[in-house]
């Protein structure tokens, strides 16, 4: 609304827009926006998923972006000391719901996790911090009982795990082996469609099967991009509910579950997918350099548009 605002008040139109997307999701928005009366095309230059986080001038690309030599290629199955692995930084409503359920049902320890309770999040981003959704914020869908029930009776509490650095905004995530499931929060959760932030980059190229707290269909959406999953190991079915409420309370079984089995049954599913595991890297790895190729090189934009 703001750059068509501008584009109104500077006197722009009859032009195209190509704007970059790092994934299909944003069809929606595209359909609005090009449902204007000032001859405006906006058209998706769409270079898949690929790390897109910026942060200051770091763009996680080339020099300062993950390359090959930067990511762990082994299993290191050798290295698992917990079943799963989930941080909490940024808080956001279906973070914070995670992180009761962790405390309630007693899954902190003996698990890698970390959770942060104030509001204002510092980070190691230059002199930036990130300002935090406030703690009890409900900002998010109205919660079923048993959620509400959740968020009023159990308290959040920091907890810091030793194994977890400070590299937590950067790409790939060296601290992940010490896990063997990557249970990931993405940025939304109740979501009109799939969204793909940096934490999915980081968990593909991890080589640990993971889970997403995140919108219905993202693993429908990796699995079209040519990604696999892990259905062999866990019920993946949540990924398919509808109701947000729902979809979370079905993350919070299979949490448990994994939480139940022992260590070397976590350590025997890695290795039996490790297939999977190289398949999901290497893959990832070929996307950030064809997006490395693509952002240098204008002419794409003619092709992508005549593919448009």
């Amino acid at each position: 609304k703001e750059s068509m605002g501008l584009c109104r008040k500077i006197g722009i139109y009859n032009a195209d827009f190509y704007i970059t997307c790092f994934d299909d999701g944003d069809q929606n928005d595209f359909q609005v926006m090009n449902n204007n009366y000032y001859n405006w095309s906006f058209i998706p230059y769409n270079v898949n998923l690929v790390p897109c986080w910026e942060e200051q001038d770091t763009v996680i690309a080339g020099k300062s972006m993950i390359d090959s030599s930067d990511v762990e290629t082994e299993l290191h199955v050798d290295r698992i000391q917990h079943n799963f692995l989930h941080m909490n930084f940024t808080h956001r409503m279906h973070r914070q719901l995670f992180s009761k359920f962790l405390i309630k049902e007693n899954l902190i320890d003996g698990n890698c996790v970390s959770i942060n309770v104030s509001d204002e999040s510092q980070t190691v981003r230059g002199q930036n911090s990130n300002k935090a959704i406030a703690m009890m914020q409900n900002d998010d869908w109205p919660l079923n009982k048993n959620l509400s029930t959740l968020w009023r009776d159990t308290s959040l509490t920091n907890h810091t795990h030793p194994l977890i650095d400070n590299d937590f905004d950067q790409s790939y995530y060296g601290f992940l082996k010490n896990a063997g499931v990557y249970i990931v929060s993405e940025t939304v959760f109740n979501h009109p469609h799939p969204y793909f932030s940096e934490k999915i980059v980081s968990a593909l190229l991890s080589n640990r099967p993971f889970i997403i707290i995140g919108p219905r269909g993202c693993l429908r959406s990796l699995k079209q991009k040519g990604y696999k999953t892990f259905s062999a190991m866990f019920d993946e079915s949540y990924d398919n509910i509808i109701d947000p409420s729902s979809r979370m309370e079905s993350i919070f079984e299979l949490a448990k579950d994994i939480n139940a089995r022992s260590l070397d049954e976590i350590k025997e599913d890695v290795l039996k997918c490790q297939d999977k595991l190289f398949h999901n890297q290497n893959l990832m790895l070929t996307s950030i350099s064809s997006y490395e190729k693509k952002v240098n090189a204008p002419s794409d934009v003619s092709l992508n548009r005549k593919q448009i």
